[in-house]
Parts: C-alpha cells; sequence; structure tokens
C-alpha cells in the first residue's frame, strides 16, 4: 500500500502490495537491519518532497488539470469556481 504516486521505489522507499503482510513485514525488517538503506532512502524521500512536491508546482499542475478539464468540455459557458463567466483567455 501507501502512495506510489509519492515513492519511488527502491529511491525514496518502498512500495508493496495492498493487503499482503509478509511484503511490508520484510521490508521494515530490511530497513531495520540496514540503518545505511533506512538513511539513504529517508534522505532521498525528504529531498523528493522538498524538491518535486513545492507549493508552486502543485499549483502550476492543478491549474494545468483545470484548464485541460475547462478544454474537454463544451465550449458554451465556462463557469469559475467563485461563480464568474470565464472569457477564453482566462480558462
Amino acid at each position: 500500500g501507501g502512495s506510489p504516486e509519492l515513492v519511488q521505489d527502491g529511491k525514496s522507499g518502498f512500495v508493496v502490495p495492498p493487503g499482503e503482510a509478509q511484503p511490508i513485514t520484510d521490508r521494515i525488517l530490511e530497513l531495520y537491519n540496514d540503518r545505511e538503506l533506512h538513511k539513504r532512502l529517508g534522505k532521498a524521500a525528504q529531498d523528493r518532497i522538498r524538491n518535486d512536491f513545492t507549493v508552486e508546482e502543485t499549483a502550476r499542475q492543478t491549474m494545468a488539470l483545470y484548464r485541460e478539464l475547462l478544454a474537454s468540455k463544451p465550449q458554451e459557458k465556462k463557469k469559475a469556481a467563485n461563480g464568474r463567466f470565464l472569457k477564453d483567455e482566462d480558462a
């Protein structure tokens, strides 16, 4: 389980199949027994979140998704979340 979109398996953590106890048990024991691996994955995870998941990047991706969704709708009236109608150049 976990968040595979956040974790790069083997680089910044481990992704294990949901609902299966043995794979997660194995990975926990691996991290417990290998302190260098534990430190390396922990640092890589922190660096990934700090560099790849900034507020600015998240906002940019959200706006791109909204624009894509608006573009896929018929070109009738487009309404922003605040209730205003958007001009095509605002969408």
